[in-house]
């Protein structure tokens, strides 16, 4: 009899934490068939289980912190080429004496360890793809002087260095959490047909609870290179997206900072061909970083 009533005992625990199992853990098959990929071609769209929560932001869910072992929440930024997007927060739009044209995803979320990236610069728009690099690089370095309170000579590192020998999965990118900081080119494919993606910014962290607990644990980037051509001249082209402009706006969402309705600043939600604007920080930018991070 004892040993029946152990072996229901046993049943039931097992029946009870395989659903737990099932419960917290997502259906990474089922996942990972949204994205596919060949020698060039990479497909992503915005996984069916991602809620809109605003006008170009999409909340993917939680996810295993693969560092630290902790559940993140995922959001995803879309960045359109679109004349009448609004602009999308996550969290609150903070007050502040010099500007009010910066918001962050969540306030005190930010970079508490730096971190290396790994860029796959490979692109079907005839992008160099050291110049690529280059270029992203120079733009971690314009928001991380911004963010020490100083427009040259920074000290912060909060990214890292670009990690040479990581090699990129693109097929996680904006599904799960996997420890990685990526940036890509891909062909994106938004649940919204009527809108066109220029790029993507995948952003996991603690955006809740206290913030002194609140932290971002991974950024990926994805650019279109499918819809879009692509130009990486000095004083951009007429009819080709400018790169440095684009990823300067991506790695403002990858160190914490949602958009803003202010149109001369980096982190308005559109962009257009031609456009170079969102190279250089402007005063809310340059505001919202460094209240971040001081």
């Amino acid at each position: 009899m004892k040993s029946k009533n152990l072996l229901v005992v046993f049943s039931l625990f097992f029946l009870l934490t395989t659903a737990i199992i099932v419960l917290a853990k997502p259906n990474v098959e089922r996942l990972l068939a949204e994205v596919t990929h060949s020698k060039g071609k990479i497909t992503v769209t915005v996984p069916i289980h991602a809620t809109q929560v605003a006008p170009g932001l999409f909340d993917l869910g939680l996810s295993l912190d693969p560092q630290t072992n902790k559940l993140v929440q995922g959001y995803a930024y879309v960045h359109y080429k679109k004349a009448n997007a609004k602009p999308s927060w996550a969290g609150g739009k903070p007050k502040n004496e010099e500007s009010t044209c910066y918001s962050f995803l969540a306030k005190s979320a930010k970079w508490k360890a730096n971190e290396p990236y790994m860029i796959d610069a490979y692109n079907t728009a005839g992008l160099n793809e050291s110049l690529v690099k280059h270029i992203m690089r120079l733009a971690i370095d314009e928001w991380e002087d911004a963010a020490d309170g100083e427009i040259d000579g920074s000290i912060v590192d909060l990214f890292g260095d670009e990690d040479l020998n990581g090699l990129v999965n693109a097929a996680s990118i904006g599904v799960i959490s996997n420890g990685q900081n990526e940036v890509i080119f891909a062909d994106i494919d938004p649940e919204d047909p009527d809108s066109r993606a220029i790029a993507v910014t995948y952003v996991w962290g603690v955006f809740g609870g206290r913030p002194a607990s609140r932290y971002l644990a991974e950024w990926d980037q994805v650019y279109d290179d499918v819809d879009f051509d692509w130009s990486a001249e000095t004083n951009g082209v007429s009819g080709k997206m400018d790169f440095e402009n684009i990823a300067q706006h991506e790695l403002g969402h990858s160190f914490g900072l949602g958009h803003t309705d202010c149109a001369e600043e980096t982190m308005h939600p559109t962009a257009s061909n031609g456009e170079t604007i969102k190279r250089d920080l402007n005063a809310g930018d340059i505001a919202g970083i460094t209240s971040l991070y001081s």
